[in-house]
């Protein structure tokens, strides 16, 4: 009898673990086709930025943004071309809508602990 009660119970939680990694695959399935989404702005900013050739890597640095346990590629371009400067996260480029002179000391802080995620200063 009480073999037949913990047999059960372990089918019960085999099964219940395999419905939460089938749920958990499909939120992970779901956050990531909404990350390959991209704003208007956003994709106007990485076109004109890929056809400008002359670009001189100003401040690069691999650090976890966003505290996911992956290393994040921050990176600013001098776009000789526009003569502006190119923010580039991982893939995804960010022109400034105002023009920046110069850019001096570029640091990435954290401003909020308690957030999780890290901001990008430009002095």
């Amino acid at each position: 009898m009480l073999k037949r009660i913990i047999t059960k119970a372990l089918i019960l939680l085999v099964i219940s673990l395999i419905i939460a990694l089938i749920i958990e695959s499909l939120f992970v399935a779901a956050s990531a086709k909404n990350l390959n989404k991209l704003p208007a702005s956003v994709q106007k900013a990485s076109k004109s930025a890929k056809q400008n050739i002359q670009r001189e890597l100003v401040f690069q640095q691999q650090i976890d943004l966003n505290s996911d346990a992956q290393v994040d590629t921050v990176s600013i371009w001098l776009d000789k071309n526009q003569k502006k400067y190119v923010l580039s996260v991982n893939n995804a480029l960010y022109q400034p809508k105002e023009n920046i002179l110069q850019v001096i000391g570029t640091e990435v802080v954290d401003v909020d602990s308690s957030d999780g995620y890290k901001e990008i200063l430009f002095p």
